[in-house]
């Protein structure tokens, strides 16, 4: 399908694109999805290619592009959970030791998932910000006694 993308045989759109990047994905080729979403991303109306795209990122532990595209994927709208990107979002600013982003992005995220009901992703949003506040005393008290 690449070859064909590229050769003009197949139009380059946001969905051709994004079944390319499926199939890369299932392949387990994760760089050329990678790739592929980026492109895919840019021509798309809404944001759940750039929600796939900041898992995959997550999962390369390449956080700042996770962050970029988790901010882009909620920025572009028509997420069905927005709160699941909200919770890669988090993930990915924890990971780079911005914890008061971090936090303020799950108190949003269990806020969204209190209004929907969906319990067990508002208990994933409570353990990540007992964590991080967990976290953050823990650095205070190292540096404190100048560890």
């Amino acid at each position: 399908m690449r070859e064909a993308v590229d050769a003009g045989i197949i139009e380059p759109s946001a969905k051709n694109l994004q079944q390319l990047g499926q199939a890369y994905q299932l392949a387990q080729e994760v760089d050329e999805a990678i790739e592929t979403f980026e492109a895919a991303g840019k021509l798309s109306d809404d944001g759940n290619i750039y929600d796939r795209l900041s898992a995959l990122y997550l999962e390369k532990d390449q956080f700042e592009q996770c962050e970029d595209a988790a901010n882009q994927a909620i920025e572009k709208g028509g997420l069905r959970k927005v709160y699941n990107t909200e919770i890669v979002l988090g993930m990915c600013q924890f990971n780079q030791d911005k914890f008061s982003d971090a936090r303020k992005t799950f108190v949003q995220a269990r806020k969204r998932t209190r209004d929907l009901k969906e319990r067990a992703a508002e208990r994933q949003c409570q353990q990540w910000i007992a964590y991080i506040d967990n976290t953050v005393r823990r650095n205070q008290q190292l540096e404190a006694a100048g560890i």
